[in-house]
């Protein structure tokens, strides 16, 4: 039994757990915070970059008033409009890279595992948590490719679940069309229901 919705959050930003929100087993809802990385230093970084992108600003009001009256030079009315644009896609890249130090829920789930502690540090080869969704969950299952004109979308299957002491019948969902050439099997998966 599978689902779509089973992921390692591994962080896009590097640095140290300061928070975690959460704790395994529970649910948590698309778009939750769940854990915050340290991000002291890009926080200094924008304010750094925002003193110098006002600046910018002025200089370049006034090189462009001195432009548009055709006094002073072209180069540094130029120059002024780069030292500009450069700072604000500056400020926007480092805004981003501060979203990126709160890790959110990518859909409603249940923490099934947390794999860092406070003080740690996150890194791309950390993963940080696994969550899963168990709503949507199919079986995928292996079939003899002498079966493939037999056993079709809509074909009625038998399941059997001894564990659960449960059993029904359900339709395939879909059907492969690849015959794997390794064990000449083509694959076929049925969405089941979650009762749990």
């Amino acid at each position: 039994v599978k689902t779509d919705n089973n992921t390692i959050l591994y962080p896009t930003a590097q640095g140290e757990v300061k928070a975690i929100y959460v704790s395994e087993g529970e649910m948590v809802r698309k778009g939750q915070k769940l854990m915050a990385i340290d991000a002291d230093i890009l926080l200094q970084n924008i304010e750094e970059v925002k003193v110098q992108l006002e600046l910018a600003e002025e200089v370049y009001k006034k090189q462009k008033a001195l432009w548009d009256k055709k006094i002073g030079s072209e180069l540094d009315y130029l120059k002024a409009k780069n030292n500009k644009d450069a700072l604000e896609k500056k400020l926007a890249t480092l805004k981003t890279q501060l979203r990126k130090t709160t890790i959110t829920a990518p859909f409603d789930g249940s923490i099934d595992e947390i794999m860092v502690k406070n003080g740690q540090m996150a890194g791309a080869q950390v993963g940080l948590l696994r969550i899963v969704n168990m709503e949507d969950v199919y079986l995928k299952a292996d079939v003899p490719e002498t079966y493939i004109k037999t056993i079709t979308s809509g074909t009625t299957v038998k399941l059997n679940f001894p564990s659960l002491k449960k059993s029904g019948e359900t339709q395939i969902h879909e059907t492969s069309k690849f015959i794997n050439p390794a064990n000449r099997t083509f694959s076929v998966r049925v969405n089941l229901e979650n009762e749990s």
